[in-house]
């Protein structure tokens, strides 16, 4: 956690009408253990394909995660202060099939506490499939 904490992570640009998004990516950014956890996880894993759409989820948020972070400074040179979370605006539509079938589409105003529940279980239900385990088993 010592290298995550060293400054405070980068800011994220608006891509129109995403608020909502860079505010719940904004408040991820500043939890050390959970910033920690998704920075660390393998880049490629074996099991990568078994995840589906969450595990490409959260391979996305650990990309921006490090950058945010500068984990990654000697790849991507010198940051203006701000990053672009535009990969995961892009890929919105992964996390439009997870519970109570709610669609997130770019350039709409949407709920943060939204998109932090369905970013979650994606995240969630990704990580555990590309683990094999049945989440339907007790």
């Amino acid at each position: 956690v010592g290298k995550l904490l060293r400054s405070d992570p980068l800011g994220f640009v608006n891509k129109g009408n995403t608020c909502y998004l860079n505010a719940t990516l904004q408040c991820l950014a500043h939890l050390p253990t959970f910033c920690q956890c998704v920075t660390e996880l393998p880049e490629n894993d074996r099991n990568d394909g078994q995840g589906g759409k969450g595990k490409r989820m959260t391979k996305m948020i650990r990309a921006l995660l490090r950058e945010a972070h500068r984990l990654d400074e000697t790849r991507g040179g010198h940051h203006r202060g701000y990053i672009s979370p535009g990969a995961i605006v892009k890929n919105l539509k992964l996390l439009s099939s997870s519970n109570r079938g709610y669609k997130f589409r770019p350039g709409r105003q949407e709920d943060a506490h939204e998109f932090l529940v369905h970013l979650l279980d994606a995240m969630n239900d990704g990580e555990l499939r590309a683990a094999s385990i049945d989440q339907n088993q007790s």
